[in-house]
């Protein structure tokens, strides 16, 4: 979570960016772990979106 979290810090501020295409850069980057497909990743990803955003940190 804490790499996902320092990977959106490169953004700037009111920078929009959809949740699929972040998800999908940290997916290649490899910081969601190893999934034989895209959905058990996406499910990860928005797992830790929704953490993020409960603790106020996006």
């Amino acid at each position: 979570m804490r790499s996902c979290l320092l990977y959106c810090s490169l953004y700037p501020e009111d920078f929009f960016i959809s949740v699929n295409l972040l998800i999908d850069c940290w997916f290649c980057e490899g910081f969601l772990g190893e999934f034989g497909n895209i959905s058990g990743a996406r499910m990860q990803g928005y797992n830790i979106i929704n953490s993020l955003v409960d603790a106020c940190l996006l």
